[in-house]
């Protein structure tokens, strides 16, 4: 039975409204993504940026936020100008101190995880937007800057950040989620297992602990296994020779250990939050190192859910570094549970022989299991969209003080 010229028409003008009605959604998503751009709109705004020595995290972070402030003139204050020689792909001016800073130079200040200098800028009439990724951190005797223009604090776990003891004097507190780039990184088929150390700070200039026994231990193993390896952090560089030809490759930046990230095989990392947090986020098989500092061993704890063991995390024993005696101190303050660390590295690197039996141990357990499930569901509990988050609240504390 053939159909009418008229149903013909009706289904030509339906498909021609569908398609009129496709193209108007099409522009109005185009116009709201272009409209909740944090620079939108906005003047060239005079950014003041810190990020803590400590690691690479901080750089991390800062890098992830800037990359969506296209319409900020930078100027980094203090060091890390090492690693931030391309930080969000532009170029940026320097100043050496705070007393180089002048409030009628700058319409805000973003700082990463130094709360000397946030004081220090809020003191001097610059606002700040402070960037707290390691709140579970802090003890109520540690150095917190509470008057600062916003403090952004990054949420962990399922806990209430904005009823944490060292955080109640904090007058403008945000609770944000997880900083990352809003890019999703797309996963690849290279065959190396990417082995990241990240900053290396272990208290009582341990450094060699990783450096020179766990990280070889750990590369001879992979490599006898038929797996190659790639060594990414701040190793000095006569680890080169104890590891496998061509598996050192040193300090990287963010944009390239993004790129690692997407490629590799898995990961096996010391538990920095940035890097676990970007792994979670692309999907990577991770498998945990023993921590370095006592900010790693609360990342650990958190993001495996809890401080009894994990077959993801590779724990120091007991006998070496007790987790929950670097919990306990840490709850006063962070400086005792280092010293507490400090004291246990001294102590184990004074055995004779070293016996990593437990480590070796570890890694096998973690190999036998390893999945990216366990991080990837933290990553989606504490969020996605940090980085948009402080951009627009860097924004908002700006163009509010533009004189």
């Amino acid at each position: 039975m053939q159909r009418s010229h008229t149903n013909t028409s009706c289904d030509f003008s339906l498909l021609i409204s569908s398609f009129c009605l496709l193209f108007i959604m099409l522009i109005i998503l185009k116009r709201g993504t272009q409209l909740n751009h944090p620079c939108q709109g906005s003047q060239k705004l005079r950014l003041l940026c810190s990020a803590i020595d400590f690691g690479f995290g901080p750089i991390g972070k800062l890098d992830s936020i800037l990359s969506l402030l296209p319409c900020a003139d930078i100027t980094l204050i203090g060091g890390q100008i090492d690693h931030m020689e391309n930080i969000a792909g532009r170029h940026y001016k320097h100043i050496s101190s705070v007393a180089d800073a002048s409030p009628s130079d700058f319409d805000a200040a973003l700082v990463i995880l130094d709360p000397f200098i946030a004081n220090q800028l809020t003191q001097i009439g610059i606002p700040v937007v402070y960037v707290d990724s390691l709140s579970h951190v802090w003890g109520t005797e540690d150095t917190i800057p509470y008057d600062v223009a916003a403090y952004c604090v990054q949420k962990f776990g399922d806990t209430d950040v904005l009823s944490m003891p060292a955080l109640e004097k904090v007058r403008r507190l945000i609770p944000i989620d997880a900083i990352l780039l809003p890019t999703k990184l797309h996963r690849g088929t290279s065959d190396y297992v990417l082995v990241n150390v990240g900053g290396l700070h272990l208290p009582g200039r341990h450094s060699y602990l990783y450096s020179n026994i766990i990280v070889p231990e750990l590369t001879k193993f992979l490599v006898s296994e038929g797996m190659s390896v790639r060594v990414v952090g701040n190793l000095p560089r006569n680890t080169a020779k104890l590891l496998p030809p061509n598996a050192f490759y040193g300090s990287v930046t963010h944009k390239e250990m993004r790129t690692m990230l997407a490629e590799c095989r898995f990961l096996v990392t010391s538990p920095g939050m940035t890097t676990m947090l970007e792994a979670g986020a692309a999907n990577v098989p991770t498998i945990l190192l023993p921590p370095q500092n006592v900010s790693q061993v609360l990342n650990a704890h958190i993001v495996t859910g809890s401080p009894a063991p994990h077959a993801a995390r590779i724990d120091w024993p007991s006998s070496i570094v007790d987790g929950e005696e670097v919990r306990r101190l840490a709850r006063c303050s962070e400086d005792a549970a280092l010293m507490y660390m400090r004291d246990r590295f001294l102590l184990f690197s004074q055995t004779v022989p070293l016996d990593l039996t437990w480590f070796r141990r570890s890694l096998v357990l973690a190999l036998l299991t390893i999945s990216s499930d366990w991080l990837n569901s933290y990553v989606r509990r504490v969020g996605f969209s940090g980085a948009m988050q402080v951009a627009d609240k860097v924004v908002e504390i700006a163009t509010g003080s533009v004189r």
